[in-house]
């Protein structure tokens, strides 16, 4: 290649990735505006759920630091903290459920599939990133999860699209590292 080419490429790859942090930004503020001016019921079994969702991953990200979680109670009761973390728990977890009951009336009204062709493209991604073909990637992950991604790709694209008509502008095409972070929300 010749230098030119190497400027070129290199200014279409920047403008790419502020393209897409701009969207992000949007599809961030829309989501944000969107739960604002939503009331919704969050029903006391879904918020338990997800309490346990986050005790869960907690649980396992101290494992990695080899704490366990009633090590982790120990210290919060020894500094006080453990109501504070029990009310920043709840909030998380009320927060998430809002989230997830918003965006899945967002996407039942607007009625968005994904094609057969998205979701291989999204999940080729994923097998990619993980050094897997896709149909190793698949059966490891199993069908519950499978289900799982297709809905979460689904519900961002609505979101997408919502966006885009908002701003008037074509949305850049998902990633499935766009819906990891959708997922871990």
């Amino acid at each position: 290649e010749s230098w030119a080419q190497v400027e070129e490429r290199l200014r279409q790859n920047i403008q790419a990735d502020l393209n897409n942090k701009t969207f992000d930004a949007q599809r961030s503020e829309f989501i944000d505006k969107l739960m604002e001016e939503t009331n919704v019921d969050l029903p006391k079994y879904l918020i338990d759920r997800r309490k346990h969702m986050l005790i869960h991953d907690l649980e396992h990200e101290l494992g990695h630091n080899k704490m366990t979680l009633d090590e982790y109670y120990k210290q919060l009761d020894e500094k006080g903290e453990r109501e504070k973390f029990e009310a920043e728990l709840q909030e998380s977890a009320e927060t998430r459920v809002k989230r997830d009951l918003v965006l899945e009336q967002l996407l039942e009204e607007r009625g968005t599939k994904v094609s057969n062709t998205e979701f291989e493209s999204a999940l080729n991604f994923m097998a990619s990133r993980e050094g897997k073909n896709a149909r190793t990637f698949k059966k490891d992950m199993g069908d519950t999860w499978l289900e799982n991604y297709r809905f979460l790709l689904t519900r961002d694209k609505a979101v997408r699209e919502v966006v885009r008509e908002l701003v008037g502008e074509p949305a850049p095409e998902p990633q499935a590292a766009l819906v990891e972070e959708t997922v871990q929300q």
